[in-house]
């Protein structure tokens, strides 16, 4: 939708999230795909006991995406405005507790409960780091949320090919993982490795390598291809 809605010419604008907290989950379990394997009971049950709790990659869906786009501007967004009559927004309108408008939307009512499930604070300054001026720093605890979801075992490689000041990076290996960071802005990558240096972690950096040499780790780390040419930040 998003592809079609950028290749009729219209520029995205932003993107709500309709929040809420019931919904059926889709994820299923292996025990049914176990049972039709062509192995002996105790092989079955073995697996079934070093797969319990882990199903197959569907996340429960409690929000719903809508995108916001518009034509391009004829001039500034005011003499745009002035002219069609549309393309601004009118923060008059309030919804739930006379909140500013903001692009996460929930019809339920915001509780202790919905705050603990879906809530994540933005990181502090001593999460962030004093020295860390980026600008959008997502919470560590986010990322090992993520982190731990995704990754069976200790020989899963993290990728983040936007690394930014590296939370990915960090909360990789405080959880054991080995990982690697992309950015293309030195700045942040310098961020980066101090803020993983504070993590006591073992790592090295691959500075101004060939584009072909940054393909052949990014393929034996997860087959990523087509990459254009960033400073890498490895961490084993």
């Amino acid at each position: 939708m998003v592809s079609a809605i950028d290749d009729a010419g219209l520029l995205i604008r932003d993107c709500f999230i309709w929040l809420y907290t019931q919904n059926q989950p889709k994820a299923m379990s292996l025990n049914h795909f176990i049972e039709k394997l062509n192995e002996d009971k105790e092989i079955k049950d073995t697996l079934k006991n070093q797969l319990n709790g882990w199903k197959t990659p569907q996340i429960k869906s409690c929000f719903e995406p809508i995108v916001m786009a518009q034509k391009e501007t004829e001039g500034t967004f005011l003499n745009n405005f002035r002219k069609y009559n549309v393309g601004l927004l009118n923060t008059n309108v309030k919804i739930g507790q006379d909140m500013f408008p903001s692009n996460v939307v929930s019809t339920d009512k915001i509780n202790e409960v919905v705050d603990k499930c879906f809530l994540i604070s933005k990181p502090d300054k001593k999460e962030k780091g004093d020295f860390n001026a980026h600008r959008t720093v997502k919470p560590l605890s986010l990322c090992e949320y993520i982190i731990n979801l995704t990754t069976y075992s200790n020989e899963a490689i993290v990728l983040d090919p936007f690394a930014g000041s590296g939370t990915t990076l960090v909360a990789a290996k405080k959880l054991g993982r080995k990982f690697i960071g992309i950015d293309i802005n030195k700045e942040y990558i310098e961020v980066s490795q101090r803020r993983i240096k504070q993590t006591n972690t073992t790592y090295f950096i691959l500075n101004d390598i060939k584009a072909e040499r940054q393909l052949r780790i990014l393929e034996k780390a997860a087959k990523y291809k087509r990459l254009n040419k960033r400073k890498i930040a490895k961490a084993v």
